[in-house]
């Protein structure tokens, strides 16, 4: 039986009453780089012209000038490919122009670092569908072909792999595009430094309409050797087509003879058609899906035809359920490989019972299209497939073994785990290269015995990529004494396996490893961003590398800096981008954080960066490292001393573009750095809760009307004065709150069940500043700063310090702050204290009025 997939979704045309536009199209490739320069730009700008001129379908013009993005010069043009990277310098004149093409017919490529640009231009991220937010990979990958009809994955079946430096994107949802290819997350580590996206969803290639025109974005291209891979090449061709709505789904004349089912007439376009797009018409007979269809698909397949028509009427047949499967049977053997691929790929797409049984002949037979053969066979799911499957992943053949594989279903099919297991524990050298990917299958039965067991002994005894892999299968199973399989490799060498076990480590539920390997940095005093055009800040001494007393504001780019606190996200990753919107591209800024530890100890420092690090040690340079780069947490690992108490630590971390992330750890492997923390000088930033307060009350808060009823306190602070409170008379008296919790209660012993209480406190600042009041109380209450009413809340709640914060304005001089507290029952009681993200919150004084 055929496994049930997700149906393509079929962007439709939206210019049914337009033609076509003639051939070759003009196409302008454009390259210019404003952030990092990758080296590939100068191999698309020379492929793409060549791959235009060898198939006709169009003429290349190449320009890195943005001056060219205007609206006259972009007129000529059907379609633009944008390989560029950084905030392009083109004003609001040319952005305009550039959507305003766009919507009225042009089309949009983007490759690669495209989706690294333009972060100050929202339209142009929502033109593109993401934006860039790390490569978390730069290995050899496998891609899954999620639409195998759109004109950008002709010919490649259901999956592919590459090696290439692979994107993850912020901003993307595939729900608001058409994604093409995706990344198959069986063939990485999504536990890798660096990965951001929650759902683990990496879209590759995808594509959308844009008013009458369309946009296409593929992130690949990283290598030179992508822009010389035939398949990649292939991929951008189908693309310009689509844009150019010159595929059989766009092109009005085709669809007009699909409505009409006029086979004939599809027939002579295939005779009239250029030669770059005549194969179009081919696949559209194949959507005619009638018997008359399959036999003109069938006679377009014969030796004598052009060998471009010949493909495509092969892979129709695959889309045409009437007829076909005998023709495909033959052409499986047929002597041009293409064909043969494609006649498999066919089989693999009808779904027919006769289909696989002659799937199953070829997967078992020698031949040059067995791997094809095997690769099909993973659409289907009964018994029949499978064994076929198995038979083929137990043979010597790697590249059999892959497509059985990656065919086959996950490990809880006993029939599977059996075979996989028995694979695992011979980890015969004919098999090393689907050995990391068997393992990471057995994860699902890690908890049985013979399966942890042989993953035990795979990450003592395998290859590296297969310790990898084994290490991180055994992670979650839960079983006890995991940490001594994992924690000796933390310190083996300095090496991803070391990274690997960093991470499993802190997969393992229960392990405490912080003895060995800290916490990461949990928060920053940081401070940003400084301008580094062409990376020059690097080596320039903004003010944070002189000014430890971190005064602050200093001149930065496009604005102030100034110190502030930031947290660090659960991954151990800090990310600068959200604090700078708007000015986060060529750019430095600070992080500064204090190591304090009660005896001297000699340890590793773990860092990871995007982009490039200049850390400070006690004042001494550490580590200077200016390179563009991808985060990866515990890349740099510095030997250093630590002395008894403060460590003060000084990041500087470069940004050329995309992300800007920093992650810092200690390790040790003697131990012994439990009661190592990361602190810094917080009063600048945050007040203690304030523990002196003038208090006045109780008075009656019966049915709440005290909480609307204004009591003198509320009209004017008399010290020396008494009141009518409830139970008698009420003066003012200074009170403790200890561990800054003023309780009311306490200090009211006969109040009734319900009151009311006025606590009262002058805070004094050197100079005007905006700042956030933290305050939490049992039950509701009113505040008033300088006479003018903050905050009125009129609930039934327990106290929870720092639940209501509230921005105020603190004058110079004296500032009186006046705090109504109502009790409902129970507790009673009131906690403040001061946050100010520009610092200088220590220079602020709690008093008193005088005679208290």
């Amino acid at each position: 039986m055929l496994r049930m997939c997700k149906l393509a979704l079929l962007l439709a045309c939206t210019t049914a009453a337009t033609a076509a536009p003639p051939l070759p199209l003009k196409v302008l490739v454009f390259g210019h780089s404003a952030g990092f320069v990758h080296a590939s730009v100068k191999d698309m700008e020379r492929v793409l012209p060549e791959l235009g001129g060898q198939t006709g379908l169009f003429t290349a013009t190449v320009s890195e000038d943005c001056a060219d993005l205007n609206a006259a010069n972009l007129a000529q043009y059907q379609v633009v490919v944008f390989f560029t990277s950084g905030n392009l310098p083109i004003d609001d004149t040319q952005r305009q122009a550039f959507l305003d093409w766009v919507k009225a017919g042009g089309g949009f490529l983007g490759v690669h670092s495209a989706s690294d640009c333009n972060y100050n231009w929202p339209a142009y991220g929502e033109l593109v569908g993401g934006y860039f937010d790390g490569h978390p990979w730069t290995q050899k990958v496998r891609i899954k072909v999620e639409d195998p009809d759109s004109p950008a994955a002709e010919g490649l079946g259901t999956s592919f792999e590459i090696d290439d430096e692979i994107y993850q994107q912020r901003n993307w949802d595939r729900f608001k595009v058409h994604v093409v290819l995706s990344l198959d997350n069986a063939s990485i580590d999504t536990q890798a430094n660096g990965v951001h996206r929650k759902d683990l969803d990496f879209g590759i290639a995808w594509c959308r309409d844009w008013g009458q025109g369309r946009s296409f974005y593929h992130a690949l291209g990283h290598r030179p050797e992508v822009w010389a891979n035939p398949v990649f090449q292939r991929q951008l061709l189908g693309a310009i087509k689509w844009l150019a709505k010159l595929d059989w789904r766009s092109d009005p004349e085709i669809q007009d003879l699909i409505k009409k089912g006029d086979l004939a007439g599809l027939s002579a376009l295939v005779q009239a058609r250029p030669e770059v797009i005549r194969c179009e018409p081919v696949a559209a007979i194949g959507a005619l899906d009638t018997d008359k269809a399959a036999a003109r698909l069938a006679e377009l397949t014969a030796a004598d035809q052009p060998a471009d028509v010949r493909l495509a009427a092969t892979k129709a047949l695959g889309a045409c359920t009437a007829g076909g499967v005998r023709r495909l049977t033959e052409l499986a053997g047929d002597g041009t490989e293409a064909v043969r691929t494609a006649a498999v790929q066919a089989l693999g797409k009808r779904g027919s019972p006769e289909a696989e049984v002659a799937l199953v002949k070829l997967a078992g037979a020698a031949g040059p299209v067995r791997a094809a053969a095997v690769e099909a066979l993973g659409a289907y799911t009964d018994k029949t497939a499978r064994t076929a499957l198995l038979d083929a992943l137990k043979g010597p053949d790697g590249a059999l073994q892959a497509a059985a594989l990656h065919g086959l279903p996950d490990a809880t099919d006993e029939t599977v785990a059996a075979t996989l297991l028995a694979l695992l524990k011979a980890r015969d050298p004919d098999h090393g290269l689907v050995l990391p990917d068997i393992a990471t299958r057995l994860k699902l039965k890690a908890r049985d015995d013979d399966v942890f067991e042989a993953l035990r002994q795979a990450v003592d005894f395998g290859s590296e990529p297969l310790k990898a892999a084994a290490m991180q299968a055994i992670a979650g199973s839960g079983r006890p004494g995991l940490e001594t399989v994992v924690v000796p490799w933390l310190f083996k060498w300095d090496g991803e396996i070391a990274n690997v076990a960093a991470r499993t480590i802190a997969r393992i539920p229960g392990l405490d490893a912080t003895d060995y390997l800290s916490s990461f940095v949990p928060s920053w005093l940081v401070c940003g961003p400084f301008d580094s055009p062409n990376w020059t800040g690097f080596d320039k001494e903004y003010p944070p590398e002189t000014d430890q007393d971190m005064a602050g504001p200093y001149p930065g780019k496009g604005g102030e800096a100034r110190w502030q606190i930031a947290a660090t996200a659960p991954t151990g990753i800090f990310n600068f981008l959200p604090l700078y919107e708007g000015r986060n591209t060529e750019v430095v800024a600070y992080a500064y954080t204090e190591i304090r530890t009660p005896a001297d100890v000699d340890c590793q420092l773990r860092l990871g960066s995007d982009d490039g690090a200049k850390v400070w040690l006690n004042g001494e340079v550490i580590l200077n490292k200016n390179v563009p780069r991808g985060i990866a947490v515990d890349d740099d690992r510095v030997p250093v001393h630590l002395k008894a108490g403060a460590n003060p630590l000084l990041c500087k971390i470069t940004n050329g573009g995309g992300g800007w992330d920093l992650s810092v750890r200690l390790s040790r492997p003697d131990g012994g750095l439990r009661n190592v923390t990361f602190e810094f000088p917080r009063d600048k930033f945050v007040t203690p809760y304030i523990r002196r307060w003038a208090v006045c009350g109780p008075f009656p808060n019966d049915g709440h009307a005290g909480f609307a009823k204004a009591y003198p306190p509320e009209e004017a602070i008399d010290v020396m004065a008494e009141y009518q409170g409830a139970g008698g008379r009420v003066g003012w008296r200074a009170c403790d709150a200890n561990d800054g919790l003023l309780d009311l209660r306490a200090l009211c012993p006969n109040q009734p069940e319900n009151g009311a209480a006025y606590a009262y406190v002058t805070i004094v600042s050197p100079a005007e500043r905006d700042c956030e009041l933290w305050l939490g109380c049992d039950d509701g209450v009113r505040m008033w700063l300088n006479g003018k009413e903050l905050l009125s809340k009129d609930v039934d709640r327990s106290l929870t310090r720092d639940e209501d914060k509230v921005p105020v304005h603190l004058l110079a001089g004296d500032n009186k702050l006046l705090v109504k507290v109502l009790q409902q029952g129970g507790d009673w009681s009131l906690a403040v204290r001061l946050n100010g993200q520009q610092g200088g919150m220590d220079k602020l004084i709690f008093k008193l009025p005088e005679g208290l």
